[in-house]
C-alpha cells in the first residue's frame, strides 16, 4: 500500500495470518488487539482499496455475504454451520480442470467453486 498505516498494517496483517475468507467485522474483530484505534469505517476503506489493487478477492457465499481472502490459487472451502466459519481447504481440487470437464460447445468456463459444508474440529 502506498500510504501504510498502523490501521492498514493490522488488517493486512489479519489476512496474512487467516486460514480462510473472512467477514469484515471478524477482520476488525481480529485486527483491534493489534491496533485499538481501528475502525469498522477504517475496515471497509482498506477492504476497497486492498480489492482494488488486486490484493484480496471477495468470496460470496450462498447465504449472499461477502467475505474476503488474499488472492493465492484455486482452493475450496469448508462453511462450518456451527460457527459459521468459513475455512480455506488445502490441496481441495475440483474434478477436472475447466479443459478437462464434459462443458457443452461454445461454453466458456469464468470460474468454479466448491463449497464442503458441515461442522469443524472446534464445533465438533
Amino acid at each position: 500500500m502506498a500510504h501504510r498505516t498502523r490501521q492498514r498494517k493490522a488488517v493486512q496483517e489479519v489476512f496474512d495470518s487467516a486460514d480462510g475468507p473472512l467477514l469484515p467485522e471478524e477482520i476488525l474483530e481480529l485486527a483491534q488487539p493489534r491496533c485499538p484505534t481501528l475502525g469498522a469505517a477504517t475496515v471497509y476503506r482498506t477492504l476497497r482499496l486492498l480489492r482494488e489493487r488486486g490484493a484480496i478477492r471477495e468470496v460470496v457465499m450462498p447465504d449472499q455475504r461477502v467475505r474476503f481472502e488474499n488472492v493465492g490459487p484455486h482452493h475450496c472451502h469448508f462453511h462450518c454451520r456451527v460457527c459459521d466459519r468459513v475455512f480455506d481447504v488445502p490441496g481441495c481440487r475440483t474434478v477436472g480442470s475447466p479443459r478437462e470437464s464434459r462443458i457443452p460447445g461454445g461454453f466458456r468456463v469464468e470460474g468454479r467453486k466448491v463449497l464442503l459444508r458441515g461442522v469443524c474440529a472446534v464445533c465438533r
